[in-house]
């Protein structure tokens, strides 16, 4: 059975929509964070450093996410080290 040869343009679809996912999750976790903060009634300050800490926690495992599938996926090898394989 022949390997599956996946193109640059596949690679950067599936990170383009690794993306879109973390950035949906956080904003889901920033309109979440929000909602149970107004609901138990935590004050503005708390509900807006919390929503911060959500926020940066998102974009930090979004990033790490994509740039790890990048990585293993091959797209970051150069011409040089294809060369020689």
């Amino acid at each position: 059975m022949p390997a599956k040869i996946v193109t640059k343009r596949e690679i950067l679809m599936v990170a383009a929509l690794k993306v879109v996912i973390a950035t949906v999750v956080t904003v889901a976790g920033l309109v979440s964070i929000a909602y149970l903060a107004n609901m138990l009634g935590l004050s503005k300050a708390l509900g807006i450093t919390l929503s911060i800490i959500v926020g940066v926690c998102g974009f930090v495992v979004g990033v790490y996410w994509t740039v790890s599938y990048l990585v293993k996926s091959g797209y970051t090898e150069t011409k040089a080290s294809t060369a020689q394989k």
